[in-house]
Formats: C-alpha cells, sequence, structure tokens
C-alpha cells in the first residue's frame, strides 16, 4: 500500500518496485494514519514491503505486523534514526529483514543504506551506488574512523541546488575537493564510520552546545529559568568566554519584571552549577526570525551580575586582586566585595585568576577562589608564604615489617582486584657474549638484594605493611638454564609473562639462559611496586661494581656495596609526613587543587575502538613503533627551546591535539607518571618512586600552536606542584563517573623518559654486553604513548590494549601522531584546529571508503523505464487504490496520454507542472505523466493550508496544474490547470509511445537529458519561507540501479521469486529530508 505523500521524495521508494514490476496499493489518508487498519490490510492482501518511519515502525509492530501468519519480507525505514528497539526487532524477527534508508531532499531519495543483515545495531549504512559519503572536520579533511564528523554526500544523486535561491545553493553545495568540477552537499548531520564501513547517524552539528566539557541542553535551563518568580519568558545561548579562548559561557535572557540575582539563586538550587547561566540580560521581548525562530545575532549583549555595596579596595594586594578579577570575567570594575562566581566566573576561570595572580607576584590557588569568592576574602591567602618540604631522613627500623608508599598501596589494591597479573612486570634482557663467571654474577646479583630491601620485599596481607627477607631467604637468586637457542625466545616470553605472588614471593626474578659457553642471555624481571624507569640506572651500576668486586674477591666475601643512604621504607614514612596537614604539601591542599581542575573533565578521552570495552579487562596488549625520525627529532628539540618547554610537554600537547581530533572535543585529559624523587636523597635510590597525573588541556581549535605549548606548560607545572597525593585519592575526591572496565580520569597515558632511563647495558669485565627490548604483551591503559628523548632520536611506541583495538588501528594513530608533531614543527603559528592529523594512507583509504560501487546509468529516465516493464508483463497488476485495480499496460497507456496533453501545453525539459491531487491513481499517473513529458513536477500536499499551498505553487514557476474538480478552486487561478476529470481532456489523444520528434530535446539519445529536473520537492527553510530542492532525472535512474542490487534481488529471493506487494506508511506531514 502507498500511504507517504507524493509531496515527499521517499514516495518514490515503493514507486521503484512499481517500476520494476511489482503491485502497489495506494492507501487513502484514514487507512493510512491507522496502524491497526494498516497492519490488518496488510495482512489481508499480503502485503510483502511496508515503507516506514521508526516512529510508525513503533505501533504497526504494537499492532501486530510481525505476529501474523503473513509477515513482510522487508520492512523499509526511514525518516528518522532508528531506535535499537525498532532494529533489534526486526533482525530478530524471522522471514523479514529491515532496511534503512537514509537521505536528504538534497540527494534523490536515498543516500546511505544497510539492512539488519548488516548490523546487529541501528546503523544509517554505507553509500549507495555511484554515490560518495565523506565524514569531514571543520576544515574539510576526512576524519579519522571512529570520529565524529559532518556528512557531505556527492554523486550521481545530487540535487542542482535549492530553486532561485543561488546564495544558499552556493554555501550548502560546496565544491567537491576529490572530483575537480564536482560538487558536494553539506548535510549537516553528524555521523561516525565504524570499522566494518557502516555510518551511525549522531544528530545535527548545529545542537552541540558544551560548557567546561558537558554537554548542556539550552532547553532544560530555559524551563529552570521561566519557572523563576517574575520571569514570563526565557532564552539561554552561549557567548565566548571573555578570559578563556574557545571556552563558552551560558547567557540568559529574561523577559518580564525579574531580579536576575533572585532568579540566579533559584536555578543554581536546581540546577549543577556547570548549567547556571554566567551572563544575564532582561529584555522586553526575544526577537524572532520570520519563522518564529530566536534570533540570536539580534539580542543584546549579556553582562554578569553584580552584588557589590561599592567598597573601594584599601589595600595594594586588594587593588591589584580586583584589577585581575575584573580582567578574567570581563566587566569593568570590581568590588573586593562582589562574589567571584556571581560575576560569572568558574572552576576554568579560578584557575586564569591563580595564574594571573602568581605572575604579579601574589600566591593564591584555585582552591582559594573557591573557599574565599571575594577579594576580601581572598587577599589573606595571597599574603601567606609556602613551606618547604623537611628533608629526608633516615628512620631506625626494628624488625622486618615495613611501611608502604601511597603508590605501593594502590598498586597492591589493583593487584586485589586483578588478581596476579604480568601488567606491573618489568623486563630487561641482557645478551652476554664472553666468558662470564656465573658464580661472581649470582653473588654480584645477591649482592644488590642485600643493598636494596625493596627488591627482597613481600606483602602478606595485600596491601597495609610489608616484610623484608633476608637476602638468602629470597629463593633463588640466579636460574641457570642450557637451552638450544631456537627455544630462546619461547622462554623469554614465558620468563617475563609470569605473573608474580606478592603476598609470598620476592619483586624480582632474574634467569641466565645458557645457550654456549660464552653465550648467555640474562632475564631479569622485576615487579613495579619495586622499581620504577629510573630504578635501572643504580641497579645495574651496582651490579657491574658489584660483579667486578666478586671476580676478584669470590663468591664467598663480603659485600663491597655500602649500605644505601635511604631506604625505600624511608621514604614511605617521609612522604606520608609530607602529605600530613598542616603542611604546604599537605594531601588536602592538594587535593583542593585537583578537584578544581578535574570536577567537569570529560569522563572519557579515549580513541575511537575497534571493540566494545569488556567490564573485566584482561590485560593483554601490544605496540607499535611511533618513527619520529632525526630530522624530525631536531626540529622539535629547537621547538621546545624556542618555545620554553620541554619535549614531554611538547609531545602532551600534540597528544592532545590528536585526542581532541579524535574526540571532537576540546577537553582533553592524559595521564602521565611523575617521579617522586622529591629529595637529592633519592637520585640513586631503588624503588617505586612514582605517582600518576591526570593533565587536563584545552585545545582549542582557533588557538595556535605556540598558544598551545605556552598553556599546557602552566597546566603541567601547576600540576607538578601537587604531585605528592596519590592518584587513588585524587580520583576519590573528584569522583568522576566510573564503568568497569574503565580508568578513572583517563584512559591514555603519555611518558617522556631520558636517554638514561631504562638503560641496561652494563660492563661486565671481559663480557660485551647489549640490551634488548622486551614486552610483555599487556597494556595497563587504553594506549600509553611511551617516548624515549635522546640528543639525536626521539623514538617512541604506543603500547595499547589489545581488548580495544586492533594493530592496524593503532599503527595509523601512531603515524597520525607523527603527522601532528610534523605540524607542530612545521609552524608553530598555525592554528590548532587547521592541523591534519591524518597520515598519507589516512587520506588514501579515506577517499577509497566514502566512495560507493560504481556503476554504470543508463541514458534512459525512469518513465520510460516503466513502459519497458509495462510492455513486459502488461497484464499484471500495477497498482491497487480501493476498489481501483490497474494492470501495468492500462496504467502505461494512462501516462502516455496525460504527457501528451501536458507536452501539447508546453511542458517539457526545464519546465514545472504542479500536481494538485487527493490521494489516488490518478496521483501516480500524473506523476509518471509529467516525468514522460520530460518536464519536473511539484506535489502539493493537500493537508497543507491554502497559503502554504500558493506559496508554493507560486515560488515553483510551475506553467501547468494537474488537479481535479473536487480540489481545484483551492490554487491559484493564474496557473493553467489540467483537470483530470474535465470533459473531453483525452478525446482524440492516442496511447502510443510518444515520438521523438514529440519528444525534442529530451528524446532519448539527447545530450544532457538526465541532467534536467525531474521534480521540486519544497522544504522548511531557515529563513521562514520553504526551500525547494531541484532534482535531475539521473537520480532517480541511479536509485533503480542501485535498489534492483541492493534491495529488490535479497527480498525477491527471500519470497521465492514471486511479485510483491508493496506498502509505505510514512506520515504526509513529515519532514524526510531529517
Amino acid at each position: 500500500a502507498h500511504t507517504v505523500s507524493f509531496a515527499f521524495d521517499m514516495s518514490w521508494e515503493e514507486l521503484l518496485w512499481l517500476v520494476e514490476g511489482h503491485e502497489v496499493h495506494v492507501c487513502d489518508e484514514q487507512l493510512r494514519r491507522d496502524a491497526e487498519r494498516l497492519v490488518a490490510y496488510c495482512a489481508e492482501h499480503a502485503v510483502d514491503v511496508v515503507n516506514v518511519t521508526p516512529t510508525y515502525a513503533h505501533h504497526l509492530f504494537a499492532a501486530g505486523l510481525l505476529d501474523g501468519d503473513h509477515v513482510p519480507p522487508l520492512v523499509l525505514l526511514g525518516g528518522e534514526a532508528v531506535p535499537d528497539s525498532v532494529w533489534s526487532r526486526l533482525r530478530d524477527t524471522e522471514g523479514t529483514w529491515g532496511y534503512n534508508l537514509y537521505g536528504p531532499t538534497e540527494y534523490t531519495i536515498n543516500t546511505l543504506g544497510a539492512g539488519t543483515t548488516d548490523s546487529a545495531t541501528s546503523t544509517v549504512g554505507t553509500a549507495i551506488t555511484n554515490t560518495a559519503a565523506h565524514v569531514l572536520d571543520g576544515w574539510l579533511r576526512p576524519v579519522p574512523d571512529g570520529v565524529v564528523g559532518e556528512l557531505y554526500i556527492a554523486g550521481a544523486g545530487l540535487a542542482r541546488g535549492y530553486l532561485d535561491r543561488p546564495a544558499l545553493t552556493a554555501e550548502r553545495f560546496v565544491a567537491d575537493p576529490w572530483t575537480p568540477g564536482e560538487r558536494m552537499y553539506r548535510t549537516g548531520d553528524l555521523v561516525r564510520r565504524r570499522g566494518d564501513g557502516n555510518l551511525d547517524f549522531l544528530g545535527r552539528s548545529d545542537d552541540q552546545l558544551k560548557i567546561r566539557g558537558y554537554r548542556v541542553e539550552p532547553a532544560e535551563i530555559e524551563t529552570a529559568l521561566a519557572a523563576a518568580d517574575g520571569v514570563s519568558q526565557a532564552a539561554v545561548v552561549a557567548r565566548p568566554h571573555p578570559e578563556v579562548p574557545g571556552q563558552r559561557q551560558l547567557a540568559a535572557y529574561l523577559v518580564g519584571d525579574p531580579d536576575p540575582a533572585t532568579v540566579r539563586d533559584a536555578v543554581a538550587r536546581v540546577l549543577p552549577d556547570y548549567m547556571v547561566p554566567s551572563l544575564w540580560a532582561v529584555v522586553d521581548a526575544l526577537p524572532l526570525t520570520v519563522n518564529g525562530k530566536l534570533d540570536v545575532a539580534a539580542l543584546p549583549e549579556p553582562a554578569a551580575l553584580r552584588r557589590s555595596g561599592g567598597r573601594a579596595p584599601r589595600t595594594p594586594l586588594e587593588e591589584t586582586l580586583c584589577s585581575i578579577v575584573a580582567e578574567v570575567v570581563g566587566v569593568d570594575g570590581v568590588g573586593p566585595d562582589d562574589d567571584f562566581f556571581d560575576l560569572g566566573g568558574d572552576s576554568i576561570s579560578a584557575l586564569a585568576l591563580a595564574n594571573r595572580a602568581r605572575k604579579a607576584g601574589i600566591r593564591i590557588r584555585p582552591r582559594h577562589v573557591f573557599e574565599a569568592r571575594t577579594v576580601t576574602r581572598l587577599a589573606p591567602y595571597g599574603s601567606r608564604t609556602a613551606t618547604a618540604r623537611p628533608a629526608l631522613q633516615p628512620v631506625h627500623h626494628d624488625g622486618p615489617e615495613r611501611e608502604i608508599s601511597a603508590g605501593q598501596r594502590q598498586m597492591l589494591a589493583l593487584s586485589r582486584v586483578g588478581g596476579p597479573s604480568a601488567v606491573y612486570n618489568v623486563p630487561g634482557v641482557l645478551r652476554l657474549h664472553g666468558p662470564l663467571d656465573t658464580d661472581a654474577l649470582r653473588a654480584a646479583w645477591l649482592d644488590v638484594l642485600g643493598r636494596h630491601e625493596v627488591l627482597r620485599t613481600i606483602y602478606p596481607d595485600g596491601g597495609t605493611t610489608a616484610r623484608v627477607l633476608e637476602p638468602g631467604a629470597v629463593g633463588p637468586v640466579v636460574t641457570t638454564e642450557r637451552i638450544d637457542a631456537a627455544d630462546l625466545d619461547g622462554r623469554i616470553e614465558t620468563a617475563v609473562r609470569t605473573p608474580f605472588d606478592l603476598t609470598r614471593e620476592a619483586p624480582t626474578r632474574v634467569t641466565l639462559f645458557e645457550l654456549g659457553p660464552d653465550e648467555h642471555v640474562l632475564v631479569a624481571v622485576l615487579h613495579h611496586i619495586a622499581v620504577d624507569e629510573w630504578s635501572w640506572r643504580p641497579l645495574i651500576e651496582d651490579l657491574q661494581t658489584a660483579y667486578r668486586a666478586r671476580l676478584r674477591s669470590g663468591p664467598d666475601a663480603p659485600s663491597s656495596l655500602p649500605a644505601p643512604t635511604v631506604r625505600y621504607a624511608d621514604f614511605a614514612a617521609w612522604q606520608r609526613d609530607c602529605l600530613a596537614d598542616g603542611s604546604d604539601t599537605s594531601a588536602t591542599a592538594q587535593l583542593d587543587f585537583w578537584r578544581t581542575t578535574l570536577t567537569g573533565a570529560p569522563v572519557e578521552t579515549t580513541l575511537p575502538v575497534d571493540r566494545q570495552r569488556p567490564a573485566a579487562p584482561t590485560g593483554a596488549g601490544d605496540a607499535v613503533p611511533v618513527e619520529v625520525g632525526p630530522e624530525l627529532t631536531a626540529e622539535l628539540h629547537r621547538l621546545a627551546r624556542s618555545h620554553d618547554v620541554t619535549v614531554f610537554m611538547l609531545l602532551h600537547a600534540a597528544l592532545a591535539v590528536l585526542l581532541s581530533r579524535h574526540t571532537g572535543s576540546p577537553d582533553v585529559v592524559v595521564g602521565t607518571p611523575i617521579s617522586t624523587r622529591f629529595d637529592p636523597a633519592l637520585d640513586d635510590a631503588v624503588g617505586y618512586f612514582l605517582n600518576t597525573l591526570a593533565l587536563r588541556t584545552d585545545v582549542a581549535p582557533d588557538h595556535t600552536v605556540a598558544d598551545l605549548l605556552r598553556a599546557v606548560r602552566g597546566a603541567d607545572l601547576d600540576a607538578y606542584d601537587r604531585a605528592d597525593v596519590p592518584f587513588s585519592d585524587v580520583v576519590a575526591a573528584v569522583a568522576p563517573d566510573r564503568a568497569p572496565g574503565r580508568s578513572p580520569l583517563f584512559q591514555v597515558m603519555v611518558v617522556c623518559l631520558g636517554g638514561d632511563a631504562n638503560a641496561l647495558t652494563p660492563r661486565l669485565d671481559g663480557v660485551d654486553a647489549s640490551a634488548d627490548v622486551v614486552r610483555t604483551g599487556t597494556a595497563k591503559f587504553d594506549a600509553s604513548f611511551n617516548f624515549t628523548d635522546t640528543p639525536d632520536l626521539l623514538s617512541g611506541v604506543v603500547e595499547y590494549s589489545t581488548d580495544l583495538f586492533d594493530r592496524s588501528t593503532m599503527e595509523r594513530v601512531a603515524d597520525r601522531m607523527v603527522a601532528v608533531l610534523r605540524a607542530f614543527a612545521d609552524d608553530p603559528a598555525r592554528p590548532v584546529g587547521s592541523i591534519d592529523v591524518l597520515a598519507p594512507a589516512d587520506h588514501a583509504d579515506a577517499v577509497a571508503r566514502a566512495a560507493s560501487a560504481v556503476a554504470p546509468v543508463p541514458d534512459v529516465t525512469i518513465a520510460e523505464l516503466l513502459a519497458e516493464r509495462a510492455a513486459t508483463c502488461p497484464d499484471r497488476t500495477a497498482l491497487v487504490s480501493g476498489d481501483e485495480h490497474v494492470t501495468f499496460a492500462e496504467f502505461d497507456a494512462r501516462v502516455t496520454r496525460l504527457a501528451r496533453v501536458l507536452r501539447s501545453r508546453g511542458a517539457g525539459p526545464e519546465t514545472v507542472v504542479a500536481l494538485g491531487l487527493p490521494r489516488s491513481v490518478d496521483n501516480v499517473v500524473a506523476l509518471f505523466a509529467v516525468l514522460r513529458a520530460g518536464a519536473a513536477y511539484v506535489p502539493l500536499e493537500l493537508d497543507h493550508p491554502d497559503e502554504r499551498l500558493a506559496e508554493i505553487l507560486a515560488a515553483s514557476g510551475a506553467t501547468l496544474l494537474v488537479t481535479v474538480a473536487g480540489v481545484a478552486a483551492r490554487f491559484d487561478g493564474a496557473v493553467e490547470q489540467v483537470r483530470l476529470d474535465g470533459t473531453g481532456l483525452f478525446d482524440g489523444v492516442p496511447d502510443t509511445p510518444l515520438t521523438d520528434e514529440e519528444l525534442g530535446a529530451f528524446a532519448p539519445g539527447a545530450p544532457g537529458r538526465l541532467d534536467h529536473p525531474a521534480y521540486v520537492i519544497f522544504t522548511s527553510g531557515s529563513t521562514g519561507k520553504p526551500k525547494g530542492v531541484v532534482t535531475p532525472f539521473r537520480g532517480l535512474t541511479n536509485m533503480q540501479v542501485n535498489h534492483r542490487r541492493e534491495i529488490f534481488a535479497p527480498t525477491i529471493e527471500a519470497a521465492g521469486g514471486r511479485v510483491l506487494r508493496i506498502a509505505h506508511t510514512v506520515s504526509f506531514a513529515f519532514d524526510m529530508s531529517w
């Protein structure tokens, strides 16, 4: 049953089936709108194909469409996003399949499509035949798979543009950079391409509003404002933040007689702080555009609220702070008693205030701003001086029990949750060539264990205390095995991937593989709870010193290694004291900073995954190289020096850009380890002296690279000042939304070590030693960008979770990181948003994946294809409307006669014929007749008001109007009417095919005839006037080519090859361009 309005191009879905030789039922208005009646009709007439909106599909399912004896083999969906409930119902119903059709009016009928057999979840699919679907960023560059971008479409079905609207056409139909001389349409729809090529529809680009990292729905705030006393109407818009480029503030416009301060207090009680407007204005009325939308450009400039009693600053400190606050919040004149947050301040501007104050020599922290709120109460903080950390001193320890550090506590907690794992194994592999004294090596390693008690410490209760073992109680100090060279790789892999049981096993395991008399491989595996990256240097120095001594003194002599200045347990006690209340480095003070800095940060900042995140990660991982190269290394070193940043800060900024472009958000949080060796006494210590920092960055696209480097430097330095407090405590204080299997606060880490870190090349007398890089096959986070910086080469790897990513994906990510670094080095003055993060291979793939299958479009119109079909099955039923049944021969003859009438009255290429008809067979006849005449039709929806119909009729420039007597009076008499029920209209008009002479420039073979307009569909316009989309004949023919392969063939095969009956149930009033 044909039930969609002929005023919409989606009505062609069932008409294409008609051209293919199937039976279409045209339903009346009452039947179309009644779900239960329509389901009953489909059952009675064994309808095979139903074309519906997802919303209406839900009602049809409830009415039993998929439950009866006859289940339609195909349900076509279109017009709006398909919810998972509809998709899964079709996917899981035996004997049917669903097919989603996406397409704006500006592209003929459909652009994308996919069926429930193509995807387990709802999708808009891939491009149809002879169509390209590009997912681009704001600079018209392809975005990586999995990244949100705007959909641009090009190809055979592209509309000409908007009728008599050249400026609007130029704005939306832009040059196609991949096909010289061609155009593409900017849909305004946000999509994301999956790894399998299907596109997911995510919404409209003009609906997004983000404040401080939160997605904000203005309507929710407007509802709260309108509920406040004195407010009759309200609007909320976003305005640029005066202090923080790239950020925005909410501005509230109130109609009525409200007190903005009272309204602010009222909404603050019901909305989170990030949804409370910072700027306010009271207006007599909200300005509107001609079509009733808010005219944002006509709104007055809002202002922050002032609550000051007018007291002037009393001291130079207050005066300076008042000046800084005024600059930060963007207001003129701030008094000492003005509330910073009432003035429009927020957590971001609190950071800016603290930074500006520090530059002015006033030491305050963001937490002080939150506590004080006014300059009067803030000034005393600025006059206080900081206290330094106390010096680290050795502590006397009785017995084997030891205090553990905060970092060890966190690692033990992870071990308890996840069980024994190799994730935190730290391996080192040495290839030793030459006459090795194995007894001396074993004794030397025992000396190392004796000097560093953290290497022989166990944690019997799993998390509160530690016990130091005597060196002789550790177990085999060095295990020696003689193996064949062919078995070496496997044995190394087993050694480095074997987990530790920290409750009873010392966190060190050394194995010496003997391949021959002078060929050995030493595999040292230590647990991270006992070492960090900087521990290797003192370990190796101690090992080579002890080995040299043992060669001289023998294995039974006393150890030559001196006792350490401080032990790891001394550090644990010192750290506890530093974090105690009352010190400037107290946990309380630091947590205030982290709470302020990270509140409102995105809950997830990661890369697009190939697989869904498991609730219980396996910890399995792999690594791919990041190929920076010596030339780019030198340029990056120069860039870092010229902008007074470290190489780490540069890498942090580059990663922030990469992640921002992959997430679509300027608010980026990454993790990094930081050494807690804050006292010089720890320089040569061995142990776990690490904490984790979550670094938040605003990657504003209009900032230059240089701007970003400055911002990152400031943020990183602020974080370094609060690096003592354990990361687990930060997580608890910030309390982010948690999800199983996801690291809190950040999911991607960046690490940059100096060339001497992780160095494992001891000088053993008489033996040549070389280090091998070996990996444990694990990953701690979604991804970790690990770099080693030397004067000549910046080298790196991306360690990633194989639970989430394929190797090919991460190889591309590594290439993109290099692309960002290259852009940084090439032009630090360029805006960050202009950086192309894609590697050359990405660009090639993007173009290839955007394109669909290419098939020749025959030089034939859809009306000519109908004639061909009628010739092959003249007696088959083509149309059913109520009691009227029309065969293909009868239908084609009626089309031809009306086409002749229209041609005789001037219809032809580049002319428009309006169709003002009730739903009937006549409507279908008239539509095909206009096309056979070579003209373009414009459908008039009789449900619309007469004024709207007159507007469309006038705008279309129609020279003829096909109608019937019952509705003719509704239309402007200035347009010549062709009344199908008029007396003598078809007298003497033959039904033989139109000749080439009759068709003239539209005859088969005439050049460019498929480029003439086939129809004009009017959709709503932003100016309040409907806009007409002009679509050429070629698009309809292309759709028939596509549907034959993608939809018709599989459906007919599933139905046993029989002729199908087609229905369509989309609302007449629904705008199919979504």
